[in-house]
């Protein structure tokens, strides 16, 4: 049924389900959770006053530890909820081409503890962890190595064949490595 009250919606923009069978709609400006026969649970961002407000929330997952991601399109980021529909963090809420930073967010999906972002007008899908900070360096959905605490945006590059520094470009700055035989000949 059209309208903004409990269980009334103003248009649909997304909709997806968790393991307890619920079900979560994203409308206009809210998410409301209903139980598999339909009955209204509750909702997340009630108010236009709520900081967490969505513009068009055009995609929700939910992932088996009950964390709600929604996508909020007009703002430009993910806002992250916990079980009990509290807010927890936001990944984005900046237009750009940055890592982190979103041009037309559009819909999102967990695997494997990590989220996937699709970023239209960007072109690209963005990759974060899923969990909060299991290496505990202090960075959790922008970390692009969350089981390793040397691995962070920000983190100095160790010339490692890795992304110490999560900017996407391996040992940036670093001196390539020539190897040369004893004999005269390259190896």
């Amino acid at each position: 049924m059209p309208g903004s009250g409990d269980g009334q919606f103003n248009p649909i923009m997304s909709i997806t389900t968790d393991a307890n069978n619920n079900v979560y709609v994203g409308d206009n400006y809210r998410v409301q959770i209903f139980d598999s026969n339909g009955v209204f649970i509750g909702k997340i961002n009630p108010s236009p006053t709520d900081f967490h407000f969505f513009i068009n929330p055009t995609g929700i997952e939910v992932n088996d530890a009950g964390t709600i991601f929604v996508v909020d399109q007009s703002n430009f980021r993910v806002v992250v909820f916990g079980h009990d529909y509290q807010y927890l963090t936001t990944i984005g809420g900046t237009k750009g081409i940055s890592r982190g930073q979103f041009n037309g967010v559009v819909d999102i999906a967990e695997l494997n503890e990590r989220i996937y972002v699709t970023d239209a007008y960007n072109q690209r899908v963005q990759i974060f962890s899923a969990t909060l900070d299991r290496d505990s360096d202090g960075f959790t959905f922008d970390d692009c190595d969350d089981g390793d605490a040397s691995v962070f945006p920000g983190a100095p590059e160790l010339c490692d064949n890795r992304d110490n520094n999560c900017n996407g470009i391996l040992d940036e700055g670093c001196a390539p490595i020539m190897e040369v035989s004893l004999n005269g000949t390259d190896i």
